[in-house]
């Protein structure tokens, strides 16, 4: 079984108000009896054609206890047009009925909780708009107005809010505002005098010719969207260098590489393309940039050596050159050596042969200095003496 979850006080203080309300049919106007009023906050007010007029509804039941109230207030719909029932600050905070509109206007509101209210408090506020524009029309409680505590506590009588009617104010036009005056500040300006010799000499007068201050700079041209994005092209070859003399072409542009084996464009749309260059093929996709700088790609003609092998390469050539430098040294190197033997050994008679440091070896075996007569043995001649020519001595 579902449990209801309604709050029991609240259904409560409906079913009260609801009886309290039949009640006021059975007693009829004539049991009012009590001391409670209800009214309005004013009994007069002028008001302007279409404006917005706020009536406020009181009620005050001094020492009684009041549990729940309603009210009809009556209007003329010729001269005003019901908006709608404030009860944002009532203080009876239980609803029953609100409505308004042909002329009538009904408003019924108990205390929930079972409370009750004593003095004087607020119920409603009714907005109104103003269609006349002149003579006055009546807000009154109507028929069927009461208000309950344990009994009938309303004194019945009656509560009038006269409003007088003006016609609307006729919108002036705004007054023309001059436009705000400028301050012109003078911009200084230099003058020359100057004479212009030709066919007819011109006098020119100081103050006829201005110089400005500063002198525009011509702006430089950027590229921008429209002009497209700049692409690089590298052509290496299969040892990773760049190739020179490359025709490259993208789309219709056509370019050739440069010492360094690129290729420049211009101008190319954002996209993909394909790109030819020495019988090679790449696909490469421009993007949008900054307008300003290269996008890069690449290009391999064959196929790249691997990099031992490279390194191979490189090693094996270093051991040719150093092989052939050797082959052309070594003969030169024994010449030298060989002309060097012939010119220091005693017995070749080389140029540095000294007769002095000759050796013999004795008996012993042992090398010793061999004897040179000494300057003391050699023979003079006389003057008178023939000298026969001596035969060369023969070493061998």
């Amino acid at each position: 079984m579902k449990k209801s979850t309604k709050n029991p006080n609240k259904l409560i203080a409906l079913l009260l108000v609801a009886f309290s309300l039949v009640g006021v049919s059975l007693i009829g106007r004539g049991g009012a009896a009590g001391s409670a009023s209800i009214s309005f906050s004013s009994t007069s007010s002028t008001v302007k054609k279409g404006s917005t007029v706020s009536v406020i509804v009181n009620e005050d039941t001094g020492a009684e206890l009041a549990y729940v109230i309603q009210a009809f207030v009556s209007y003329d719909q010729s001269k005003l047009e019901f908006i709608n029932i404030d009860t944002s600050s009532s203080a009876f905070d239980l609803p029953v009925a609100s409505s308004g509109g042909s002329g009538s206007v009904e408003i019924s509101r108990g205390v929930s909780g079972g409370n009750s209210l004593t003095g004087s408090n607020r119920l409603a506020i009714i907005n109104f708009r103003v269609l006349g524009d002149s003579g006055t029309t009546a807000l009154s409680l109507g028929s069927g107005t009461d208000m309950r505590g344990d009994l009938n506590i309303w004194n019945g009588l009656p509560s009038t809010y006269t409003l007088s009617l003006t016609p609307a104010d006729v919108a002036q036009p705004a007054p023309a505002v001059p436009p705000a005056v400028q301050p012109v500040t003078p911009t200084k300006q230099k003058t020359q005098s100057a004479v212009i010799t030709s066919p007819t000499s011109v006098v020119v007068q100081p103050g006829d010719i201005n110089i400005p201050d500063e002198i525009p700079v011509p702006t430089v041209n950027r590229l921008s969207e429209t002009d497209g994005q700049l692409v690089s092209i590298q052509v290496f070859n299969a040892l990773g260098l760049g190739v020179k003399d490359v025709e490259v072409r993208i789309g219709d542009k056509v370019d050739k590489t440069d010492e360094l084996g690129i290729a420049s464009f211009s101008g190319i749309p954002e996209g993909t393309y394909k790109v030819r260059a020495g019988g090679e093929e790449i696909e490469i996709t421009v993007v949008a940039g900054d307008y300003s700088t290269f996008q890069n790609y690449e290009i391999r003609q064959g196929k790249l050596f691997p990099i031992w092998l490279k390194w191979l390469l490189i090693a094996m050539a270093s051991v040719v050159v150093a092989v052939g430098a050797g082959m052309i040294a070594l003969p030169r190197l024994r010449s030298r050596r060989q002309l060097i033997l012939r010119t220091t050994k005693p017995e070749t008679g080389g140029l540095f042969h000294d007769p002095r440091h000759e050796t013999i070896i004795d008996t012993k075996g042992h090398e010793v200095p061999k004897n040179i007569e000494s300057p003391g043995s050699v023979h003079i001649p006389q003057p008178s003496e023939v000298i026969e020519p001596t035969k060369p001595r023969d070493d061998n």
